[in-house]
């Protein structure tokens, strides 16, 4: 659950600009030197730091039952989709910068 908020959060506050074109209010400094391909790494690896720490809580806190085995593998397997997450907008932002 926390991994979806911290989400959510850090792309509707930094990725999306949208709320800053019509209104008044002014810009923070830091978002004009920062693109959004640093805040989305940024986040990415904030959310595989996140992931990793409960994987290794997983992993730390059981005895190893055939359950236990099954919960630290799923828990194992979320924190690599989300590490190969990461490895793939670099990828994705690396292929559209060479081309540009």
């Amino acid at each position: 659950m926390h991994v979806w908020v911290v989400a959510l959060a850090g792309v509707s506050l930094f990725v999306t600009t949208g709320h800053f074109d019509k209104s008044d209010r002014k810009k923070p400094d830091w978002l004009d030197h920062v693109n959004t391909y640093n805040l989305k790494l940024k986040l990415a690896f904030a959310i595989i730091s996140i992931s990793g720490v409960h994987a290794l809580k997983t992993y730390l806190s059981g005895d190893l039952t055939l359950e236990n085995i099954q919960i630290v593998t799923m828990v194992a397997v979320i924190h690599f989709t989300f590490v190969l997450s990461a490895i793939g907008i670099s990828f994705a932002e690396r292929l559209t910068r060479e081309k540009a």
